[in-house]
């Protein structure tokens, strides 16, 4: 884009700066005339002259010529425009040249620019300022993008605040921290005050959430996770904030290094608000679940409502929400009741009121209906519209039901009391007007109720005796007037009905001051008064009757307040017959004070109940000697017309024994009970319902319960699923039908965990002595893991069977390929593989590289088969680098398609393979392959045992292939023995040779030597000095050392050589004739040589002298000249072997020469010493291997030695 140039003179403009005097003038001074005196600056810019400009410049200001341009320049200036001159004056008077700053102008038609503007004097203008050049570039542009980006900024900061989030970055290298003023303010700290660093931001962390802080933070700055959690800080005015921080670690191109950045968040309104509303709706459900209502909210519009906790409690709902519409209201209404609640709804929604009530009767869970009242709030919208309804139920069935009893027992009551035995009446007590009576008492005085009314009257008509009338009359006057409700009785009074007739009544007043009331009571004693009389006569007849029975009898007559207690006192408990008349204390005291409390309570509860009329108790009375016996006490309470008891009767029986024998029952049930208990086995009852009664603890656990008592009274069917429940039903109606026990049936159950378990049960009938069916007893034994352990045995056993079968096919066939074939096939059957195969490895010529390439497959009908399959005939193995080190490591590689990846997951997914594993095979240490086993259908989790299986298979695979590998190479080998053999007879053939040179050819020499040295010695004699002498002994001694060396290495060469049979031997016999043979050199030395434990045992009998002569030889030659020899030679069985020791008490062998002594021509002693060629303990060793068995030395120096040689007892 053309650049914007124009070409001015300044010349006019320097002249009048320098008629100002201004020129040279400090830059301050210059800048501040310039700002207080615009006209300066105004005269300058009208002096500018326009030389020319470029088409551009046109363009800039939307200039239709050059012409409307100059015309209109300085038009175009803007107050901005004016900045720009005064920096151009400064130029001019600093003699400055050059210029660059934004500006702004404007265009013709009034729209402003951003310019970027050069000023620039051309070289040779210096002075003149005649020519120079002015470049401006529109930025107007930018400066849009720049003010937008600024507006976001700013917009940004201001969301930011609003937000509370403010933005930080970390770099864990250096630790540096930044923080955006927004995390400042958060922390409400000053940024000029507050040094930032990682150990000062900690102990703003409040001192609850630092450990959390620091274990995120120390993840998050790895690059481990990203972070994004909230923590608590106390800022720096000591308040305590919520946060919320999101960031994670970046690579920042521009450092080239990790940082660690993100937002901050101050959340802690919204924590506070969160912790409101957690609150809140804490109180709310405390309130629903402690309010006897029902509280529900109906969100009109949705059709929803949600209910309170007391729906479940009060109506057995376990739901929190429902759909409800106008029309149902979630059906919960009564059919009855729904028309008249659904138009009082409506007739509700379309008032203005707020509040709504009506009456229904509500839908409970179990079908019944519950008596609601009804009670909510309409929550109206802007338009007044009722769209959401607050309220709640009560409950008042308990109260209509209550109202209505109370209704019941109003009229009960007034029924009752109409129809009570007794008379009653009521006055008033100002007035004496009677405002109640019933029709009893009018009865029971013989007169009509309205002759009753007027009480002088009645009182004429009821006492016509006007004497008696009199006295009665006067005392009960009297005790009314006293006002002591104690006197306000009378008994035994005399009334005269209407007829005449007459009778004997008691009467009883009672005030009622609160209300002004008199309550008079009446009640016939006529039939009372005459039983009294006949009861006297009884009386006598009880004593009578008290002698002749064995139980104790007593009656307590409880106005006299004494009680009778009868001969069986005397007979059953030893009291004397002086206290047959005892008081209430006297049997309260006899009661065990155990038993005291609850037996008292019990009587006194029977004596105020006036519908129980007979009273039984068990209890401990005391003996008139101190001892307790058990007792039954049966009583009759008699009570007169009011129900009060006035006469106790009762007999106490001794049942001490029948106690004494139920507790024996009851400690062999609790005996019986605590077996049970502790058995395993799970034991029940059920009765002929099929209800269990009875289940031990181990029964209990397993149906889950915490107690027996959770267990009682339900069937199979609440304890079971049905499926489960109907199979022990059928066993139990057929045990109970049949009385047929069922033995040892295998069921299945599902424990309290939810697992399957397998029973053993046997089911019994329970009868009776009379053989009436009761029930039935169950006993179960959980044999879950037997089933299991046969299960496994079962499948072992399969296994075991196949590696037979494998085993024997391997074996007996030498085409191996063959038999690997059927065996893939039999293999895969047993472990139910889908796809068995065998990979052949081989070494591709070219690269280098382990392949390996299929060569044996079997395959079920379900799966494809891949033998011919071209990828698998030259598959590379160090494309599976996990399958290669584990068939490196000679261990099974197993794998599945949620664990696999690249290439292998390519291979599982085309062939449908789910997991598969695969076995290495070695032959002679080398990888030689491998077999595979794939599953297709679902991923199989291989056992140990099967594991164990294929590696045996694998096992036998390897012999079999090695096996044939052998017999390939056999005749090579067999070849190779016969080269052997050949060069051996040759070398035997040699070896006889060089014995018969040895024994003749050698030693001839060596004689000549001998005589012809014994012949110079005895002709020369008297010639030769000492020292001639002295040479021809060592020439002749020389000469028999090398005769005696030539015979031991003939000797030791025919060991093993010539064959020499096996003899039984008797090694007593054997030492007695090397004791003998040796008899001079052990009378020499004193020695002692002993034997124990020696065997009869077969070898070649020259072979067992020769070496123990040797080694027994040696214990006399290199003996301690200190002590007399002592040679012990034993024997012992070590299983296949006779083991011999030889021990000595000689000189002792260091333990560097043990091995060395047995090595042919080692010596530990020089000749002059003691004689020998170093050949013998080898010639002992050779004897020994040749024969099958071992010799070794135990020795220390000065300490003997002891040889010790093993010979097979099979020689």
């Amino acid at each position: 884009t053309p650049i914007p140039i124009w070409e001015e003179d300044f010349s006019d403009v320097k002249a009048y700066l320098t008629e100002m005097n201004l020129m040279g003038k400090p830059e301050g001074e210059i800048r501040s005339i310039l700002q207080n005196s615009p006209d300066i600056t105004d005269e300058c810019s009208r002096r500018i002259k326009i030389i020319d400009f470029n088409e551009a410049c046109l363009k800039l200001h939307n200039a239709s010529d050059k012409k409307q341009l100059t015309a209109n320049f300085h038009k175009l200036f803007l107050p901005e425009t004016r900045a720009a001159i005064i920096e151009e004056i400064l130029c001019i008077i600093q003699g400055k040249t050059t210029l660059e700053m934004e500006s702004k102008m404007q265009t013709i038609d009034g729209l402003e620019k951003h310019i970027f503007m050069r000023w620039k004097v051309l070289p040779g203008s210096e002075e003149s300022l005649n020519e120079v050049l002015v470049t401006t570039e529109d930025i107007s542009a930018t400066k849009e993008v720049f003010r937008k980006q600024l507006e976001i900024e700013s917009k940004l900061t201001e969301a930011q605040r609003i937000a509370k989030v403010g933005y930080f970055e970390y770099e864990p290298e250096t630790k540096e921290i930044f923080w955006s003023k927004e995390v400042y303010r958060i922390w409400e700290l000053e940024e000029d005050s507050f040094e930032l660093t990682p150990e000062s931001l900690l102990t703003t962390i409040h001192p609850e959430d630092r450990p959390y802080f620091e274990k995120v933070i120390s993840k998050s700055t790895t690059g481990e996770i990203q972070a994004d959690f909230k923590y608590r800080i106390i800022t720096g005015e000591d308040n305590v904030k919520w946060l919320h921080e999101r960031a994670s670690l970046q690579f920042d191109v521009n450092s080239k290094k990790d940082k660690y950045q993100g937002t901050i968040q101050d959340i802690t309104e919204e924590e506070i608000l969160k912790q409101g509303m957690k609150e809140l709706l804490k109180r709310y459900h405390l309130v629903s679940k402690a309010t006897s209502e029902v509280i529900y909210d109906w969100d009109i519009s949705k059709k929803s409502i949600f209910w309170g906790e007391g729906l479940r409690t009060h109506f057995g709902y376990h739901i929190s929400s429902s759909t409800a519409s106008h029309e149902d209201f979630g059906g919960f209404i009564h059919p009855a009741d729904e028309d008249r609640i659904r138009k009082s709804h409506k007739k509700f929604f379309e008032s203005k009121e707020e509040f709504w009530e009506g009456e229904y009767r509500f839908l409970k869970a179990d079908g019944s209906y519950a008596h609601v009242v009804d009670k909510g709030f309409g929550i109206r919208n802007e338009k007044g519209k009722i769209v959401r309804m607050v309220g709640a139920l009560q409950n008042i069935t308990d109260i209509k039901a209550t109202n209505k009893k109370l209704q019941e027992r109003n009229d009960f009551i007034q029924t009752t009391v109409e129809n009570l035995p007794i008379g009653i009446a009521v006055n008033d007590i100002n007035t004496g007007k009677v405002t109640f009576m019933n029709r009893k008492f009018s009865e029971i005085y013989g007169w009509p109720k309205e002759d009753l009314y007027d009480i002088p009257s009645f009182f004429e008509k009821i006492y016509p005796d006007p004497g008696y009338r009199k006295e009665i009359s006067e005392r009960i006057l009297a005790d009314i007037q006293s006002g002591d409700p104690k006197k306000m009785s009378w008994a035994g009074i005399e009334v005269t009905g209407q007829n005449g007739n007459k009778k004997i009544i008691s009467a009883k007043n009672i005030p009622v001051f609160e209300q002004e009331l008199m309550i008079s009571t009446v009640i016939d004693e006529t039939e009372r008064y005459k039983a009294e009389k006949e009861v006297e006569k009884s009386n006598e007849r009880f004593l009578y009757a008290t002698k002749a029975v064995s139980d104790a009898i007593w009656d307590w007559n409880m106005e006299s307040e004494t009680i009778f207690w009868g001969d069986g006192y005397k007979t059953l408990f030893g009291y004397p017959l002086e206290t047959n008349y005892v008081t209430q204390d006297a049997w309260e005291h006899a009661i065990h004070p155990e038993d005291k409390e609850e037996i008292v309570k019990s009587i006194l509860k029977a004596r105020k109940d006036k519908n129980v009329n007979k009273w039984e108790a068990e209890y401990r009375f005391k003996k008139y000697c101190g001892e307790y016996a058990y007792v039954k006490e049966k009583t009759i309470i008699l009570r007169d017309e009011k129900g009060k008891p006035f006469r106790m009767v009762g007999a106490l029986q001794d049942i001490s024994e029948q106690r004494k024998a139920e507790e024996m029952i009851s400690q062999e049930r609790n005996l019986l009970r605590t077996l049970i208990d502790n058995i395993p086995d799970y034991i029940y009852v059920k009765d002929k319902d099929f209800k269990h009664i009875i289940n031990n603890t181990a029964n209990v656990k397993l149906l889950g319960k915490n107690s027996e008592s959770e267990t009682t009274g339900k069937t199979s069917y609440d304890l079971f699923p049905k499926e489960l429940a109907d199979i022990y039903q059928s066993d139990d109606e057929k045990v109970i039908n049949s009385l047929k026990p069922v033995i040892n049936r295998e069921e299945p159950i599902i424990d309290h965990h939810g697992q399957k378990r397998i029973l053993n049960t046997s089911k019994l009938p329970l009868v009776d002595q009379t053989g009436n069916v009761l029930g039935l007893v169950g006993i179960s034994r959980d044999i879950t893991e037997n089933k299991d352990y046969e299960k496994s045995l079962i499948f072992k056993t399969k296994l075991l069977e196949t590696i037979a079968t494998t085993v024997n096919l391997l074996l007996f066939n030498q085409n191996w390929l063959q038999a690997l074939e059927e065996c893939l096939e039999l293999v895969g059957k047993t472990v139910e593989a889908d796809r068995v195969y065998f990979f052949k490895n081989f070494t591709d010529p070219e690269s280098g590289s382990l392949m390996a390439r299929q060569v044996i497959e079997w395959n079920n009908s379900e799966v494809s088969s891949e033998i011919a399959n071209p990828n698998y005939q030259n598959l590379p193995l160090e494309a599976f680098p996990e399958f290669l080190e584990k068939a490196l490591q000679k261990k099974p590689f197993i794998a599945s398609v949620q664990n696999s990846s690249d290439i292998l997951l390519q291979i599982l997914t085309e062939q449908g393979i789910v997991s598969i594993i695969q076995l290495p095979i070695y032959i002679k240490n080398q990888f030689f392959g491998f077999i595979g086993f794939d599953y297709c259908k679902t991923e199989h989790f291989w056992t140990e045992e099967e594991i164990t299986f294929l590696q045996t298979l694998i096992s036998n695979i390897e012999v079999a292939i090695e096996r044939t590998e052998n017999l390939n190479s056999l005749q090579a080998l067999n070849d190779k023995l016969q080269q052997s053999n050949h060069e051996l007879a040759m070398s035997n053939k040699e070896l006889e040779q060089f014995a018969y040179v040895a024994s003749h050819d050698l030693q001839e020499p060596l004689r000549m030597i001998t005589s012809f040295l014994t012949l110079i010695d005895k002709k020369y004699s008297p010639k030769l000095d000492e020292k001639g002498k002295q040479y021809i002994n060592f020439a002749v001694d020389g000469a028999l050392r090398m005769k005696t060396i030539i015979l031991d290495l003939l000797e030791y060469s025919r060991v093993g050589r010539v064959y020499i049979p096996a003899e039984e031997v008797d090694v007593n016999i054997i030492l007695e004739e090397i004791t003998s043979l040796l008899q001079a050199t052990i009378e020499e030395t004193g020695a002692t040589i002993e034997w124990v434990n020696v065997p009869v045992i077969k070898i070649q009998k020259a072979y067992l002298r020769q070496v123990l002569q040797n080694i027994i030889s040696n214990a006399l030659k290199y003996r301690n000249d200190i002590v007399s020899p002592i040679i012990v030679v034993k024997a012992y069985e070590e299983g296949k072997y006779w083991h011999f020791e030889i021990k000595d008490n000689g000189l002792g062998i260091p333990e560097e020469y043990h091995k060395k002594i047995f090595v042919i021509f080692q010596r530990l002693h020089g000749k002059e010493k003691y004689s020998g060629t170093g050949i013998g303990l080898a010639i002992c060793k050779k004897i020994i291997d040749n024969v099958g068995g071992k010799i070794w030395v135990d020795s220390k120096i000065d300490m003997g030695s002891t040889f010790h040689f093993t010979l097979p007892k099979k020689n």
